[in-house]
């Protein structure tokens, strides 16, 4: 239990840098333009998250750690759908509609199609 929670601590201090670093290079201009930090953000999460639960389903045995390093941990803090949530909601309150269905439809097809390519991505390791 210990153990545990030291890996996702860790990993999690880094997967929140990480989200960080992508932020601040990606990051809204203001509250009106489309939020590409998010965006890459839970994109990239999808991505590595199809990689990990792959590679994680052929593990054998499964190993625990590298669900925790990877799902919880750093991919926990690194993917972030409530400033998703958060985001869409500004732009639909400052009347940018077509931007705020834009952001949902744009995380949700390639958020998908990112753990699909993961997937396909960790079967030809």
């Amino acid at each position: 239990m210990k153990i545990d929670l030291l890996i996702i601590g860790l990993s999690g201090f880094f997967g929140s840098i990480a989200r960080y670093l992508v932020y601040v290079y990606f990051g809204p201009r203001d509250a009106t333009s489309f939020p590409w930090g998010t965006f890459v953000v839970n994109v990239t999460g999808c991505l590595l998250i199809g990689i990990v639960g792959a590679l994680i389903e052929r593990s054998v045995p499964y190993h625990r750690h590298i669900y925790l390093v990877g799902s919880v941990g750093f991919l926990g803090a690194f993917t972030t759908f409530s400033a998703f949530g958060l985001e869409t909601m500004s732009l639909l309150r400052n009347q940018q509609m077509l931007l705020g269905l834009i952001n949902i439809g744009a995380n949700l097809v390639f958020g998908f199609s990112a753990v699909l390519i993961g997937r396909l991505l960790a079967t030809q390791w």
